[in-house]
């Protein structure tokens, strides 16, 4: 599939927002997206009812590693990779939630470019009955906090975010040969699923037919950088 346009969250005030009016599994979501940026202590996609009640993907404060992160229990997980080797330049992260899975490896697992990462062993693991904010009937964002601040700046590209869906990262890429490439998704699409493409003139679009938009303020359409 080739992609056509990428959205550029180009300032502090660059996001895409949604308060969810369904509720959904609450133990349970897959994240998935390119991203380019240089982007630290920033978050990638927030949502939460307070200050320490939220779950949040953030870009780490020393490298901009990604890490997956929910309070309350200040709970963490990240890929064992450190410092993060990605900063300007492409990259596909895939994360994977399952709170109820008995293996704790498999509770939280991240894919980048395709290839399953391990977790860093350091990092405290969400525990088995959390209910998460993620596709609670919360405000949630991409590009920030759910009440604003931690600004994430740079370039994504076919965003998913599915909540109460535990996917692996060939539902939306697949590798010829030396390059990976971004497929056709045709797994579940639970309610208020999304699915970003950022076209001009609609970034805030949901790619997934019957699915609710989202509202977008200063997030750009790019039809020149894109993912290779």
């Amino acid at each position: 599939m080739t992609i056509t346009h990428s959205g550029h969250f180009a300032s502090n005030a660059s996001e895409l927002r949604r308060t969810l009016q369904t509720a959904s599994n609450r133990r349970a979501f897959t994240f998935a997206t390119w991203m380019k940026s240089a982007a630290q202590a920033a978050m990638l996609l927030g949502a939460g009812a307070s200050a320490g009640s939220q779950t949040f993907v953030w870009a780490g404060s020393t490298s901009g590693r990604p890490f997956f992160q929910h309070d309350p229990g200040d709970y963490a997980a990240g890929p064992n990779l450190e410092p993060w080797p990605y900063l300007d330049q492409w990259v596909h992260l895939v994360i994977s939630v399952d709170v109820d899975n008995p293996d704790v490896e498999e509770r939280v697992r991240f894919w980048i470019n395709g290839q399953r990462v391990a977790r860093d062993p350091n990092l405290p693991m969400v525990a088995p009955g959390t209910d998460l904010y993620v596709g609670h009937t919360v405000t949630h964002a991409l590009g920030n906090k759910h009440t604003g601040g931690f600004d994430w700046r740079g370039w994504l590209a076919e965003t998913y975010l599915l909540p109460g869906v535990t996917l692996d990262a060939d539902a939306f890429v697949a590798r010829d040969d030396t390059n990976l490439r971004s497929i056709v998704y045709t797994g579940p699409v639970p309610p208020e699923a999304a699915y970003f493409r950022y076209l001009p003139g609609a970034p805030g679009q949901n790619g997934f037919p019957n699915s609710s938009d989202w509202t977008a303020t200063g997030v750009d359409s790019d039809a020149t950088t894109l993912p290779p």
